[in-house]
């Protein structure tokens, strides 16, 4: 996660501790400390340089982040199982409905397993690299001798293990057990049919990021993020806390008998203000400016007429898309919530009914099968971090395929764009856009260099891929699916789509629209559903 280091809150909540994760992270440690330490030593590089090239991928010495996984998850489950079943009777429900051997809750809790120690494992390498690099500058700026730099290197080591032995391991193991225990309370209330919301809980001595949240988003619906902050795929989008490493912080639920809160929109990397900080610490960039002299009144211009708002027309989309009920209820919620935004923003004519159907295996998170120029089902992989965004792009495609009559079609039954004269704005649009184009440039290139943090890497381009992305029909539904995002003002579509775009500007292909890139197109959009019937 990016985000600044903050210091240990007090736990006003009396939240977990993480004591196991705790003790189990510092064996995890000492192996990889001995391990590297070991091979430095005595395995690790060409004899006529003192210093390693590199270091081993930690799969090599069988400490790598399934391993770290395997031995880590059993911890997670304890606490998800005590938390869960906790929160369920806390909600008037019978605790034993709580189970952590329930398929979608074991594979809630190995993919957070998987997403911490893969988090952790990165960036001890990212510390080891760090090391490596700041000795050859040593030894390159003469600061040390050539006989002394693997001591040095080895020093450096030692250190990185001593912290992560020690207070790393207790920092980490706070933020798991806190992550863990409002996880299992999000999922068991996502079940429970009678939770609508959160309320955020601040700790007592809450940072200025966490005072911010809490000032601007008191109270999120179920499923909600409260905000997105930075680009990480697994930790940028925060429905519950923690907000931050070592954060304290808790949430409240709301029941459907309670009274309900106004509900505010998710946050995007929010900044703290001079009230969100302690007297007299707010950094100067925190505190306001002073006004400007005001400018000389100028007489107002007439006022524009008001533009009426565009409305669904026809059959809603979404009564020709079944679910398959073997989705985990927040799943089911998420694709539900994509149905809903869709029918909010335009409707359609006579679809033929198909299924959405889980997947938990391969890269893709969502496809949707066409047998003979027709499409017969739609799926979405379970572990899909961006749930409502992949429906509605698959939904597109549906649309394209089913949904809209025309003269001219590919091989495979898709639309001939260019043939199509209805689709020459949308298209115009589109190959004006800088996200096309930069993909366009991409094309022409052998390499392109990708930098992420203090890594630079230079990566071949996959012109096979990057052409699969500017195939007109895949442009078409990666376009729809951040039209119905912007049209409808879906809190979390909205969230995954800005984890999207922010996620896209650090990898070689960028495949979604900057929000001012994607106006033109959006416009374009709304003339061509208008002159199909579907908007009015």
């Amino acid at each position: 996660m990016t985000l600044a280091r903050h210091r240990e809150a007090k736990n006003t909540y009396r939240l977990p501790q993480g004591e196991a994760i705790r003790k189990e992270l510092g064996k995890f440690f000492r192996a990889q400390r001995l391990a590297i330490l070991d091979w430095l030593a005595t395995g690790k590089k060409d004899m006529g340089d003192p210093l390693p090239d590199a270091f081993p991928d930690w799969n090599d010495f069988g400490l790598g982040n399934l391993a770290m996984s395997e031995r880590m998850a059993p911890k997670l489950e304890a606490i998800w199982d005590e938390q869960g079943a906790k929160f369920t009777a806390k909600i008037g429900l019978d605790a034993n409905d709580w189970e952590v051997n329930n398929p979608h809750v074991a594979d809630a809790i190995d993919k957070a397993s998987l997403d911490f120690c893969t988090s952790t494992n990165e960036t001890t390498s990212l510390d080891l690299e760090d090391a490596l690099a700041k000795t050859r500058e040593a030894l390159k700026a003469s600061l040390i001798e050539k006989g002394e730099s693997v001591a040095v290197l080895t020093k450096r080591i030692k250190a990185i293990f001593d912290g992560a032995e020690t207070w790393r391991a207790r920092r980490i193991a706070t933020s798991e057990a806190s992550r863990a225990t409002h996880a299992a309370q999000e999922m068991a209330a996502a079940a429970s049919g009678v939770v609508t919301g959160w309320e955020l809980l601040i700790s007592e001595d809450a940072c200025p990021l966490c005072q911010t949240i809490k000032r601007r988003v008191p109270a999120v619906k179920l499923g909600q993020a409260f905000a997105v902050i930075g680009t990480h795929p697994s930790y940028a989008t925060i429905k519950h806390p923690p907000l931050h490493v070592s954060c304290q912080c808790s949430m409240n639920e709301i029941l459907d008998i309670d009274k309900q809160p106004k509900w505010v929109k998710t946050l995007h990397d929010p900044v703290p203000e001079e009230e969100d900080y302690a007297p007299g610490e707010a950094p100067e960039s925190a505190r306001p400016k002073k006004p400007a002299p005001p400018k000389a009144v100028k007489p107002k211009p007439a006022a524009p007429k008001k533009v009426k708002p565009l409305v669904p027309a026809g059959k809603p989309v979404g009564e020709a898309l079944a679910v398959a009920p073997d989705f985990s209820p927040n799943m089911q919620r998420q694709i539900k919530g994509a149905k809903d935004a869709i029918d909010k923003v335009h409707g359609d004519g006579n679809l033929p009914k198909i299924p959405i159907e889980k997947i938990n295996k391969g890269p893709n998170a969502g496809q949707m099968t066409v047998v003979k120029g027709k499409p017969t089902k739609i799926d979405i992989h379970t572990h899909t971090e961006t749930p409502r965004i992949t429906a509605a792009h698959e939904i597109g495609h549906f649309l394209d395929w089913s949904g809209i009559e025309a003269k001219h079609r590919g091989s495979l039954g898709q639309i001939d764009y260019r043939k199509d004269p209805r689709f020459n704005g949308f298209l115009e649009a589109v190959d004006k856009s800088d996200t096309i184009q930069s993909l366009k440039d991409v094309r022409l290139k052998e390499s392109v260099t990708v930098v992420q943090g203090k890594l630079t890497s230079t990566c071949k381009v996959d012109k096979r891929y990057v052409n699969y992305l500017l195939q007109d029909h895949e442009v078409f539904a990666r376009a729809y699916s951040q039209w119905i995002a912007t049209r409808s003002e879906d809190p979390e579509m909205m969230a995954e789509l800005s984890h999207m775009i922010r996620f896209g500007e650090k990898r070689t292909y960028k495949d979604q629209w900057d929000h001012d890139d994607f106006k033109p197109i959006a416009a374009e959009i709304d003339k061509l559903f208008k002159g199909l019937g579907w908007l009015r």
